[in-house]
């Protein structure tokens, strides 16, 4: 049997990681002097409460390589294979601590690098857990998975640029700028990078611009969010309505990413035909 591990960023919900046996490695925020893990989409609240209470700038520690070793050890016991895909290691250093423990376990498991975040990397998942109903080996369902992340992408639209500042992705004065003018940046991150999409002035139009950005081949959609915006759903409602034949689902970005990007961020997962 083909067992699949993922990281916590991809924001997995509870229920369909029991329903389909997946084991989700979690990476943690450092708060203070609090230590959190992850854990799953509807457990995020107190976390953001307390980014926005605080104003204070968390920082998060990946999983060691010991503890994917671990992981990889209780999967593979019984002759079980594993296919481990996480967040972008452009974005973590996640993926590379898989890799250095699934060197000690062969051809039994393989490790992909998403080049996405958050629900894209779910959208991965959903097709390898068809493709090992449908019969696939393991070698063939990786081979399919590194050419499907090519059709994935998140492009999403931060309330507040202080998060990217603080991260270094944005510099002081184009935070500053953004602030006085009410700039909002729509950043695509796809392929393992982060570009600037559009620039539109105000949150009603940086909604209107998210939907209209999303591909018209479109197979799958994520509405996605950082805590509580009072946009959320008003950006719901235009998806649904522009796209009433598609899967469109509605979560939370995990903390760890929320920690880049904060409190109020809008977001929109994509997978393409």
């Amino acid at each position: 049997m083909i067992k699949i591990v993922v990281d916590s960023t991809a924001g997995i919900e509870k229920k369909f990681v029991i329903d389909n046996g997946l084991t989700v490695v979690p990476l943690k925020i450092l708060f203070s002097d609090e230590e959190y893990q992850e854990g799953y989409p509807g457990e995020y609240d107190s976390f953001y409460k307390k980014i926005e209470d605080t104003k204070e700038f968390p920082k998060t520690s990946l999983p060691s390589p010991a503890l994917f070793n671990k992981v990889f050890t209780d999967l593979t016991k019984n002759g079980d294979e594993v296919i481990c895909i996480n967040i972008s290691s452009s974005l973590s250093g996640t993926y590379n601590s898989a890799s250095v423990a699934a060197l000690d376990f062969g051809d039994k498991v393989s490790v992909i690098d998403s080049e996405g975040c958050c629900q894209t990397i779910f959208f991965l998942v959903e097709e390898m857990l068809d493709m090992i109903k449908a019969g696939n080996t393991k070698q063939e369902i990786v081979s399919s998975i590194l050419e499907l992340r090519s059709k994935t992408l998140m492009q999403f639209v931060p309330e507040s640029l202080e998060y990217l500042k603080h991260g270094g992705r944005i510099s002081l004065i184009s935070a500053s700028l953004g602030s006085i003018l009410k700039i909002k940046p729509i950043l695509l991150f796809k392929g393992g990078k982060l570009t600037n999409n559009r620039k539109v002035i105000g949150m009603n139009r940086a909604v209107n611009e998210l939907v209209n950005l999303i591909s018209d081949n479109v197979k799958k959609i994520y509405v996605v969010c950082i805590g509580k915006s009072s946009y959320f759903e008003g950006l719901k409602e235009k998806v649904v309505e522009k796209f009433k034949d598609i899967s469109v689902r509605f979560g939370e970005i995990s903390p760890v990413m929320g920690t880049h990007v904060g409190p109020g961020t809008l977001g929109i997962a994509c997978i393409n035909k």
